[in-house]
């Protein structure tokens, strides 16, 4: 992954199939390792029907009520509504923190990379080391990548323990 040192990169996705088994993802990356201890899993609870955005906002509400360490980058699955509603949620929580969409292309082989927040980058004391994650589409795709298999696997589980 990225040499960068020093930053706290937090990903985030969401698996369910038609809004059942609805789940959350959180993967982190220090220093530019995976640090799995710091891994955590949403059953989303609050969310009927398939509403990404909705579950997203839910992990992201549950997540920043904890006291955990703060991230200097947040990475999310989606696109401009996830956005909107990241940014909105952490006005509320008065937090000023970069936040980066991620979505794949028509073949999910292309990522798209939105940002929001680029005020937030530049005031940051990490912003170097920021632009310079956000600017690896190699790095971003492996942490995505990364926060999907997560996802994926947890509601596999969760899918497999209801069904029995």
């Amino acid at each position: 992954l990225s040499r960068e040192t020093g930053i706290r990169i937090e990903a985030y996705d969401i698996s369910n199939i038609s809004g059942q088994q609805a789940v959350g993802s959180m993967v982190v990356f220090e220093d530019g390792e995976l640090n799995k201890s710091e891994y955590r899993k949403f059953r989303i609870k609050t969310v009927e029907g398939s509403n990404d955005v909705g579950m997203m906002a839910e992990v992201l509400f549950r997540r920043f009520r904890n006291d955990w360490s703060r991230p200097d980058l947040i990475l999310l699955d989606g696109g401009k509504g996830h956005l909107n509603m990241a940014e909105k949620i952490l006005k509320e929580l008065d937090m000023d923190i970069p936040i980066a969409g991620v979505t794949k292309g028509p073949t999910r082989k292309n990522s798209k990379i939105e940002i929001l927040n680029t005020k937030q980058i530049q005031n940051s004391k990490s912003q170097k080391k920021i632009w310079n994650v956000l600017r690896n589409k190699n790095i971003i795709k492996q942490i995505m990548d990364e926060a999907h298999r997560f996802a994926i696997t947890y509601h596999r589980k969760v899918r497999n323990r209801e069904f029995i």
